[in-house]
């Protein structure tokens, strides 16, 4: 009974969570149970290749291997929450058990294939479980702030995503017609090699010093779909705050249009300011689904304003009440390139650049 007083809810690391999910799914698959099954408790091949493996199986297995670095029983409150959104997505069944303490005697089964050793590395393998902090926690780091001089010598910012070692994504009207002067990237500042420049869309790549950074399993290019929730990360300047914070926000995809230049569009719900431009997008499933661009808004005819100063005050207040509640009150959407329609053109803007993706 000392054992089950070491069981805790209290929270654990995405690590820990992402060495949970795995041996979850690896362990409960058909083949895997069935050698727990006979590791245990000796049994015969007949025997250990009934469905279904226990949750106490499951946890005196990973206890003998050591596969936590302690008790696997420590984390009971969390494998049977994983458990349960496992089964709510299809990725394990739960079994009928003949009883028995409850979660523990609890047995499911999973009907997949265990994953090669690189897909366990990727953002995908976990979002879908872990939710949208998981993938917060996980691209932050590779979003990139762009300081930027104008010709009258004031500084704008812009953002943009790590999607190699040594390449930053970004939109061309960030960088166009102005003077780089930061590129940082996790608070660190990257000397800038080159820039290319798309001719047709609002594209561009900026080409850094090697940055200890890789992206390759935390960027990867997928297309979104509507209704999808969506994070958008990106540094919009605030006012009277001394630093730059990186901004998340969370949104849907309300529709996938095309502009009046053919290019694919996001549109999307996140609220997003001027210096989010060249921010990723990213789905609830961890895949970098587009780029913030733009803003989409109605133009009012009503532009002007006017006052008859030989009116009296009251009668000057209340007709510019009147001309202001005429003026259409204006909800702007907002746009974003399609991570197909960067990818396309990354092919032609930089060939030899490589990019993960599920299409």
């Amino acid at each position: 009974m000392a054992e089950l007083e070491t069981a805790t809810n209290a929270p654990i690391t995405f690590i820990e969570l992402e060495l949970l999910i795995r041996r979850i799914i690896e362990d409960f698959t058909l083949i895997n149970a069935a050698q727990i099954k006979k590791e245990l408790h000796n049994l015969s091949d007949e025997q250990a290749n009934t469905i279904g493996l226990s949750v106490q199986d499951f946890i005196d297995y990973n206890t003998k291997k050591n596969s936590f670095g302690k008790s696997a029983f420590t984390y009971l409150y969390h494998i049977n929450h994983l458990l349960q959104k496992l089964v709510e997505k299809s990725v394990i069944n739960k079994v009928s058990s003949l009883g028995g303490l409850p979660i523990l005697s609890d047995m499911y089964v999973s009907l997949n294939m265990s994953s090669p050793e690189e897909e366990w590395l990727k953002i995908t393998s976990y979002a879908e479980y872990l939710g949208l902090d998981y993938v917060r926690e996980r691209i932050s780091p590779f979003t990139a702030i762009i300081v930027v001089c104008d010709d009258k010598g004031d500084n704008h910012i812009g953002s943009g995503l790590l999607i190699s070692t040594n390449h930053i994504l970004t939109c061309l009207h960030v960088i166009e017609g102005v003077e780089i002067k930061e590129v940082l990237v996790k608070e660190v500042q990257y000397a800038v090699r080159n820039i290319y420049k798309s001719d047709s869309k609002d594209i561009a790549v900026i080409e850094i010093l090697d940055c200890p950074l890789n992206p390759e399993n935390d960027v990867v290019f997928s297309a979104g779909q509507v209704l999808d929730t969506i994070l958008t990360f990106g540094y919009p300047p605030i006012s009277r705050i001394r630093e730059t914070p990186l901004i998340v926000q969370k949104g849907e995809i309300n529709a996938i249009s095309t502009n009046y230049n053919g290019d694919k569009c996001l549109i999307y719900s996140s609220v997003v300011r001027p210096g989010n431009s060249g921010g990723p997008i990213f789905s609830d499933k961890g895949y970098f689904v587009g780029m913030v661009t733009e803003h989409l808004e109605r133009k009012t005819a009503i532009n002007t304003i006017c006052v008859d100063k030989n009116n009296s005050v009251e009668e000057q207040i209340q007709s510019l009440c009147d001309q202001i509640n005429m003026i259409p009150q204006v909800v702007p959407f907002y746009a974003g390139l399609t991570a197909k329609e960067i990818f396309e053109e990354l092919k032609l803007l930089k060939p030899e650049l490589v990019v993960s993706c599920e299409w």
